[in-house]
């Protein structure tokens, strides 16, 4: 009982944290959904209090639940006083018997996501070595050890890796007054939950209700999706700040609230705190805002100074690792940009391995179900709209994406097939919530019904 009580307690101070942000971005009159807001709240909260953590360590201050949580304790009197008023959901008839199946399965399917996820510890391998071990280390020593990454750089496979994740699991550990190594996962089908609320609010705005809960149930589904909500891997975090922050771009694309660029700059930026992907997620962004600057009339100086902001960001993260001598990651090669082009086009015959192991990905159900097939189907029955004004953002998100992180393979110097192998299927969750959304577009563009 009492660890139930800590748990809710803990579930609180991250939320308040979380929606107080959301509450003083957008003031008075919120472009989210009720739902929406407390879904989102979640994830900000936790990674915010991530990164307060770690600045805690770099001044030296202990770890202590009173020192993290006091600061937060001005941001919700801020809050309190805003009285912010969320957009109301779209209203709607009554629900078909349709409709209910799919909020049945989706239902079902978060039960199971949270039992799986609780049932057992952190066991895969990559998730202690990578993050859970961190946490432990953290805890005990009470902050990010000055020294850390010399210390425990041929103890540790992945010293290089953001922290998001181990300093999220300490915050865990701190509440509960000890290492909870069962609990902690709890982490995760959280996230799970938040995601196919940002996801459904996005499509809500986009098609008809009974096709926003088909794609829904379509990426609630997915078993690698599911599968990577109970693990204890970095993969779904990254996977939902990403999408998130392509979603409230694409909606600033539409109605030009600046508040949702500033939410979609603090997601991304999470994403960049999650895992070392986050620079290609940087970019990726940065192309769809280029994209919409130039394809609609939209606040172009809004549009520029996100731009900036991701430039901004992601050379003080290649600046900070390199100070720390830090690789990017154990197997990226080490080049200069001018270096970068010539890097890709030597490795060009990589190319056909790299296809054959994307189809094998694609037409793969056990793992993705049929979802890359239905995409693919998507897109070439709409190819003479893919490029169409309303469509052309998210075909340039889902483009970018798609080259971006097969650049990977290509800049990659040792066992690139391996590395491959092993890795496609774990990346292929950042794409998996986008890629789910464009088909609901494209299966609206096409004129299909459920």
């Amino acid at each position: 009982m009492i660890e139930v009580l800590q748990l809710i307690v803990w579930l609180i101070v991250i939320w308040l944290c979380g929606s107080s942000v959301l509450t003083l971005i957008f003031r008075r009159l919120s472009p989210l959904f009720s739902i929406e807001h407390t879904a989102l709240a979640y994830p900000i909260g936790l990674g915010l209090i991530s990164i307060e953590m770690f600045l805690c360590s770099l001044m030296g201050i202990k770890f202590q639940l009173l020192v993290i949580t006091l600061p937060w304790v001005v941001v919700w009197i801020a809050a309190f006083f805003q009285h912010m008023q969320n957009t109301p959901m779209p209203k709607q008839e009554t629900l078909t018997v349709v409709e209910r199946c799919f909020i049945l399965g989706i239902a079902i399917q978060i039960v199971y996501v949270f039992f799986t996820a609780l049932l057992e510890p952190i066991m895969a391998f990559d998730a202690v070595m990578n993050h859970a071990i961190k946490a432990k280390i953290f805890f005990l020593e009470g902050g990010v050890p000055v020294d850390f990454v010399e210390r425990f750089r041929e103890f540790l496979f992945a010293v290089q890796y953001p922290l998001l994740l181990p300093l999220a699991e300490t915050f865990f550990y701190l509440f509960f007054g000890g290492v909870e190594d069962g609990l902690v996962k709890i982490i995760f089908p959280l996230f799970y939950v938040s995601m196919l609320v940002i996801f459904y609010c996005g499509l809500i705005r986009c098609v008809t209700r009974k096709k926003a809960l088909l794609f829904t149930f379509l990426l609630a589904t997915v078993p690698q999706f599911a599968e990577y909500a109970t693990n204890g891997y970095a993969e779904f975090l990254i996977s939902f700040y990403f999408t998130a922050s392509a979603l409230y771009l694409l909606q600033w694309g539409r109605d030009q609230r600046k508040g949702l660029l500033l939410i979609s700059f603090i997601l991304i930026s999470l994403a960049l705190w999650t895992k070392v992907e986050g620079l290609i997620l940087f970019a990726v962004n940065g192309i769809v805002m280029l994209t919409l600057i130039f394809s609609q009339k939209n606040n172009k100086k809004s549009g520029w100074m996100y731009i900036l902001g991701l430039i901004i960001g992601a050379v003080g993260y290649l600046l900070a690792i390199n100070m720390l001598n830090i690789n990017l990651h154990d197997n990226s090669t080490q080049f200069v940009v001018r270096d970068f082009l010539g890097e890709v086009f030597s490795r060009i015959g990589r190319l056909p391995t790299i296809l054959d192991q994307y189809q094998m990905q694609i037409f793969g159900p056990k793992k993705w179900n049929l979802i890359w097939v239905v995409v693919a189907i998507l897109f070439f029955v709409n190819i003479k709209r893919v490029f169409n004004k309303h469509l052309l953002p998210v075909t340039v998100l889902v483009l970018s994406l798609t080259l971006g992180y097969m650049m990977i393979y290509f800049l990659t110097i040792d066992a690139y097939e391996w590395v491959l192998e092993k890795s496609l299927s774990r990346l292929m969750i950042h794409h998996v919530a986008i890629v789910t959304f464009y088909s609901a577009l494209l299966f609206k563009e096409a004129n299909l019904d459920v």
